[in-house]
């Protein structure tokens, strides 16, 4: 089954809005169920069990059962106009959109819940969009004089205790999450490689647009990220690390 986790479109605060938090939630709640599972994800976990994915053994994984995967900010690493082809070369593994939309395919095959999540729906790619078993949208909210208020801002005070409203496109079923144990198991910080193969990231004349923004500078590493893309629209990002 694929889940997606996602902000909803047109809010002011779309970004640290839970998402992350919210798959890793359910995701805990799966593993504790069911205790035979086995994790892959592309971000870091903490205390808990997990093989890094890659472009490498993302196929390998349909080989298996009783599989889960948190496959996070997938629209880093294919947009909403990305073109699917098994010879794509823009990333720095061939074919990896097409291996991606193909496993989210055939997942249910292998009993494997597979996790994503974007800053909105519409910021992922049409084939794996139409692939979505379950959508979910999340808002942050958190406790003030004792009742839940939303969060109008990405970083809240310390003491803020957050709960995360969790809206099921397909129900509208809503619910609400209690996070505060869940940031123990991740770093909300972790900046997501998007897989890209830096040298196929050519010049598009007057569309081509290229930001570079040092996020941490250390003795022994600085992290770059390059947007590439068409204006008005989602662009191609790579992570770029130099040590």
């Amino acid at each position: 089954m694929n889940h997606m986790y996602c902000g909803l479109e047109g809010e002011p605060l779309n970004i640290g809005n839970g998402k992350t938090s919210s798959a890793v939630y359910d995701i805990l709640c799966d593993i504790a169920s069911h205790p035979e599972k086995k994790l892959y994800s592309n971000i870091v976990f903490a205390g808990i069990e997990y093989t890094k994915l890659t472009p490498q053994n993302l196929t390998t994984i349909l080989e298996m059962e009783n599989v889960i995967v948190l496959l996070d900010e997938v629209g880093a690493i294919m947009h909403n106009s990305h073109k699917i082809s098994p010879a794509c070369k823009k990333h720095e593994h061939e074919g990896l959109c097409y291996d991606i939309v193909q496993f989210s395919r055939q997942l249910r095959k292998r009993k494997i819940e597979a996790y994503y999540t974007a800053q909105s729906l519409y910021d992922t790619q049409a084939q794996l969009r139409k692939m979505m078993n379950r959508v979910v949208y999340c808002q942050k909210y958190g406790i003030v004089n004792g009742m839940l208020k939303k969060c109008t801002q990405d970083t809240c005070v310390p003491d803020h205790i957050h709960y995360i409203r969790q809206l099921d496109r397909m129900t509208m079923k809503e619910s609400y999450i209690d996070i505060s144990k869940v940031y123990q198991y991740y770093d909300s910080s972790e900046i997501v490689s998007g897989y890209w193969n830096l040298t196929s990231i050519k010049r598009q004349g007057r569309y081509f647009l290229l930001l570079k923004m040092v996020l941490r500078e250390r003795k022994d590493l600085s992290l770059t990220i390059l947007f590439c893309g068409k204006a008005g629209m989602t662009g191609y990002i790579a992570v770029d690390l130099n040590q």
